[in-house]
């Protein structure tokens, strides 16, 4: 046989060098993209209708799974696509309201692949959310209080956020007056408000700090409070004292959450700031005290002792500050 040449030698010797050091590893194969899914809200209904590029699915892709987050066992729920797409070429699958009661809390999107194989989570396309603004809440009277919002996670997926309620009340206005916080909301689902309805402070470093105060009943469903300043002041601890707000609609009735979950926004801790209202006669010296919503969009007061803001960032110090009575961030009220 003719000699191999020396070329072709020093390439193989070479290559078992690279290779035995890791140096010349094998490329590895590009993983398949995941699957991107958009959402809108039905007009009217609130169903939320899932649509995918019909040509661009999945070999067995046959609907869309709905889990909740952190749920043990698993809860989720399961849609099958159309069997045809729609006109502009995207398969769609609807989750009717009137079909499914989705638990409350954060639900991660799945595209089903059929028997035997794992879903795929989906990344959010594009998610149209208008239509919740003209959704009429439930009133008094409704077996419960059920919102749904889908959105696009901070690192690009899409789930959807639900709250599911007996009672709700839904804050319309927070104003700082010369002496309270002056607040009304209005409730929904089985909360009705009867001659006895107040509102219970929850303080949570215990009881022992609990205040409520007694609410007026304006008609269809409608109430106002006040929440005084020297009240909130009367029940701290010190330092940061917080408190979770809660109605009770009538005696013996079961307290419901203040809260704002209606509309088209998922979150509103960093969007709906109302203004604070300084003391300079607390019992640690100074005091700022402010409604705010939580992340779960609850209305919850907070008390801080202004002695204690040290090592506090500047995004931190200014939702302390106080803002003029007639700025947009003083009073917020329902469309």
């Amino acid at each position: 046989p003719a000699p191999v040449p020396l070329h072709r030698v020093l390439r193989r010797q070479v290559g078992r060098l690279l290779r035995a050091s890791g140096l010349l590893a094998p490329v590895p194969a590009k993983k398949a993209a995941r699957p991107t899914a958009g959402c809108r809200v039905a007009r009217g209904t609130g169903d939320l209708v899932f649509r995918l590029p019909a040509k661009r699915l999945p070999e067995g892709a046959r609907g869309i799974v709905l889990r909740r987050r952190g749920s043990e066992p698993r809860e989720e729920i399961r849609v099958r696509l159309g069997k045809r797409p729609a006109a502009d070429g995207y398969a769609e699958a609807t989750v009717a309201r009137a079909a499914h009661r989705l638990a409350d809390g954060r639900w991660d999107c799945y595209l089903d692949l059929g028997p035997g194989a794992k879903p795929k989570r989906l990344r959010a396309g594009l998610v149209e959310t208008q239509h919740l603004l003209s959704l009429t809440p439930p009133r008094p009277g409704a077996d419960e209080v059920a919102q749904w919002i889908p959105y696009p996670t901070s690192d690009g997926y899409l789930a959807v956020r639900t709250w599911l309620r007996a009672g709700h009340a839904e804050v319309t206005s927070v104003v700082p007056e010369a002496g309270a916080f002056r607040v009304h909301a209005t409730l929904h689902g089985r909360a009705r408000a009867g001659e006895l309805c107040a509102v219970i402070a929850r303080s949570r470093k215990g009881e022992r700090y609990e205040f409520h105060v007694m609410a007026q009943p304006l008609g269809e469903g409608d109430i106002a409070f006040e929440l005084p300043y020297t009240l909130a002041e009367a029940h701290r601890e010190g330092g940061h004292d917080l408190w979770d707000l809660w109605v009770v609609p009538s005696f013996g009735a079961q307290p419901v959450r203040l809260g704002r979950v209606f509309g088209d926004r998922v979150s509103r801790k960093d969007t709906d700031v109302f203004a604070a209202h300084e003391r300079k006669t607390g019992m640690n010296g100074p005091v700022r005290l402010r409604p705010y919503l939580t992340v779960h969009n609850n209305l919850a007061l907070s008390a801080r002792d202004l002695a204690n803001v040290d090592g506090l960032t500047e995004a931190d110090l200014a939702l302390l500050r106080p803002q003029p009575a007639g700025s947009a961030g003083s009073e917020w009220r329902a469309a």
